[in-house]
Parts: C-alpha cells; sequence; structure tokens
C-alpha cells in the first residue's frame, strides 16, 4: 500500500533480522524507523505495473556475486531495532519537542 500507518510486520522482520521492501514515495510509517540511505530497508515503486515491481524485487534478492547484500540489509534492520525501546522513544520526543519549542522561540523573536 502507498500509505501505512505503521508496518508492523516491518518492525517484526527487522526484530529476526530479514529484509523488508516498502513503498517509495508513500507514506510508510516504518521508512521513519529504517532508513533506506542507511541500508536497513529496500524501497520499490509499488505503484508501477505489478511484473515490474516482481523484477525490482527480484534484482534486490538477486545475489549476483554479493551473496551477502540481502543478509547485510536484514543485520541492519536488526541492529536499528535492537535500539527501539520506551527510553529511547522518550529520549526522541524530548529532543524533537526541544527543538520545536527553540524554533518557536526564534520566531518569536522575529515578530
Amino acid at each position: 500500500p502507498e500509505y501505512d500507518a505503521y508496518g508492523m510486520t516491518v518492525v517484526e522482520a527487522a526484530a529476526f533480522g530479514a529484509p523488508s521492501v516498502i513503498h517509495n514515495g508513500g507514506q510508510v510509517g516504518a521508512a521513519h524507523l529504517l532508513r533506506p540511505s542507511h541500508g536497513e530497508i529496500w524501497e520499490v515503486d509499488m505503484k508501477q505495473p505489478m511484473n515490474e515491481v516482481a523484477a525490482e524485487v527480484f534484482k534486490l534478492l538477486a545475489t549476483e556475486g554479493d551473496a551477502s547484500r540481502d543478509e547485510s540489509v536484514g543485520t541492519q534492520a536488526q541492529l536499528r531495532s535492537l535500539q527501539w525501546s520506551e527510553s529511547a522513544n522518550g529520549r526522541e520526543l524530548l529532543q524533537m519537542m526541544k527543538e520545536i519549542l527553540k524554533h518557536h522561540a526564534a520566531t518569536s523573536d522575529t515578530e
């Protein structure tokens, strides 16, 4: 789907070190948890015709001389998933709130 608020299956796969594929360009909550730029998840345009989606996924899964690529994405996802905890989420939320307040204070001073 183009929109998936959280993507529990992706979270579960990450916890077990299995690589996942998500829609690029959609609003997939898992894209905020696992970062394609860090090799933690793969993105594919799911709006393409299904045969093209299948070809892209097949290309991602084909080893082409690099048998460790799938394992690497799974391992990176698993390492990232181990960082998720209530306290880690609390720290991240606190940091976001501090940044919002700092931005608000800076813009209030200029008005």
